[in-house]
């Protein structure tokens, strides 16, 4: 792990695959990062525009992920590392407790 980054944009969008759950209100939010070469981190789908936007706001607050580190793949690009601290099983709870 080199450097720190920063994220600068939270990018949030209905997901039009269902992904073989039988849900048809998905979301995918992910957080976009700065200074690497790969923005678009790991991120989350959620069932429902209402979480997805809960999620986006505890993003933005900085509550939801912990800091990011500078990582490089095996060919060289970089990525931003970084822990979460909502799970998507537990997001609701995990939302509630963090304040959103």
């Amino acid at each position: 792990m080199d450097t720190i980054t920063r994220m600068v944009d939270v990018k949030v969008e209905r997901d039009t695959d269902d992904h073989g759950t039988g849900h048809a209100d998905l979301w995918s939010v992910h957080p976009i990062w700065s200074d690497v070469d790969n923005p678009v981190g790991s991120g989350w789908l959620v069932r429902g525009e209402r979480l997805a936007r809960r999620l986006e706001a505890a993003l933005r607050a900085g509550v939801a992920i912990g800091p990011a580190e500078v990582c490089t793949d095996v060919n060289g690009k970089t990525y931003a590392s970084y822990n979460h601290r909502v799970m998507g099983r537990y997001m609701n709870a995990d939302l509630r407790r963090l304040g959103f």
